[in-house]
């Protein structure tokens, strides 16, 4: 009767189940509970005392985004864009995961990309940080700074410059204190196979050496054409015929006719 007794009393005890005893944000460790990532390690707690990786994926970036992937991490931490720390807004859900990720463009600016996890990828289209601008471009729409200055998006430079040209580098970013903005100041070479003159950008000589060089550091473009008169003129064994300019006055490599002086120029 004894042990019939027993068994009947254990069968009337309530049956509870398990509930969660940390917060959404921390799991338990050791039976404590703790920040789900302190150090914005790739992690998110929803709240079942569990603590999950961060979603990763063999996603394409080059695909989805028409950009060039550099390099990066996704996942990169399990803290929501934005926030200043994990610990004052644990990640709860599987979203506040983030990738960080550079790419840059076809003419060679970069930008950093900084996107949760959307149940796909970490892209995020709307939240490119530009800190690189390629030649022909600069960074407009400053945005602050961190280990970078961070701007909002490039423009092309569409300052002037002569026929058969290109620009070389990049145009002044707008300025952090707001003064310079839209400078549109890239600077520009002449392209392969023409030499400055002036303001221009002529054919270079096709014989072969486009350069004259006499000692002591000075070298002057040999042209094609004929770009000043007179000229000087250096004729190839295979007959071609390529000149260099000259102005009125003496210089740093002169000739003369008797009456006037001339020197060379490029």
């Amino acid at each position: 009767m004894r042990s019939i007794a027993i068994i009947l009393f254990v069968l009337l005890m309530p049956i509870s189940v398990h509930a969660a005893t940390c917060s959404a944000g921390y799991y338990v460790d050791n039976g404590q509970c703790v920040v789900c990532n302190p150090y914005r390690t790739p992690y998110y707690c929803p709240g079942d005392d569990t603590r999950y990786p961060c979603p990763t994926t063999d996603t394409d970036y080059d695909v989805i985004s028409g950009y060039h992937y550099l390099v990066g991490f996704s996942p990169l931490s399990g803290q929501r864009v934005g926030e200043a720390t994990a610990a004052r807004e644990p990640a709860r859900f599987v979203h506040d995961c983030v990738g960080r990720m550079y790419f840059s463009d076809n003419y060679g600016s970069i930008f950093l990309i900084e996107g949760y996890y959307d149940g796909n990828d970490y892209w995020q289209n709307n939240n490119k940080l530009w800190y690189v601008a390629g030649d022909g471009y600069y960074l407009s729409g400053y945005r602050g700074t961190s280990w970078e200055d961070w701007y909002a998006t490039v423009k092309p430079c569409t300052n002037p410059h002569p026929a058969n040209s290109h620009y070389s580098g990049p145009g002044t970013p707008d300025s952090v204190d707001g003064t310079i903005v839209d400078a549109n100041d890239c600077p520009w070479a002449c392209d392969d196979g023409y030499g400055l003159h002036g303001n221009e950008c002529l054919p270079l000589c096709t014989a072969g050496p486009t350069r004259l060089n006499v000692g002591n550091g000075l070298s002057f473009n040999l042209y094609r054409d004929r770009i000043t008169s007179p000229s000087i003129n250096i004729m190839f064994d295979s007959g071609t015929v390529c000149y260099i300019g000259v102005a009125t006055g003496a210089g740093k490599l002169n000739i003369g006719d008797g009456t006037n002086v001339w020197h060379a120029t490029n």
